[in-house]
Parts: C-alpha cells; sequence; structure tokens
C-alpha cells in the first residue's frame, strides 16, 4: 500500500494506512467520508488512489445490474406465463 500511496504523491498517510490496515481491496469500498478520516480530503486524489488500487488489489470491482440501465424485475417464469394464459 506504501508503495502505491508514495507513486501517487500520498506519502503523508502512508502511516496511518498500515495503522489502520488499510489495503488495495479495502480501498475501492471506502466511503468518501472515511477517506476524508484517513487523511485524503481532495477528491481527485481519491479517485486516483481508487484507480490505482484495483490494478494492485485481487479483488475486481463488481457490477451491480441495479445501478444502470433498463429496470430489472424478478418475475418467475410462472407468474408470467399465467398472466399471459388469463390475456392480461
Amino acid at each position: 500500500m506504501n508503495e502505491i500511496l508514495n507513486k501517487l504523491g500520498l506519502s503523508g498517510v502512508c502511516e496511518t494506512f498500515e495503522r489502520e490496515k488499510i489495503t488495495p481491496d479495502i480501498v475501492s469500498k471506502l466511503s468518501a467520508h472515511e477517506m476524508e478520516m484517513l487523511g485524503i480530503s481532495n477528491r481527485t486524489d481519491m479517485m486516483r488512489l481508487r484507480i490505482e488500487s484495483n490494478k494492485h488489489g485481487c479483488f475486481k470491482p463488481s457490477k451491480d445490474a441495479s445501478l444502470g440501465g433498463a429496470p430489472q424485475f424478478n418475475i418467475p417464469k410462472t407468474v408470467l406465463e399465467n398472466l399471459v394464459e388469463k390475456w392480461f
């Protein structure tokens, strides 16, 4: 983690990240408020840190289908078939 922070010019928060045991995998899950509590208040620095941490972490960020695109409805197929049969 220190290597990433130094690369981004954020060496001033290395000790805090080490003390709190923040790893690259954890960075992408931190809120803006939590980042500020760790000493990173600039939104640009937050985003640069998240992007760089994704390159070094073990877990790839997952996509949440509910956050974009057309809405998805989890209606069982049998319910839909019954509605079609009843001319709904």
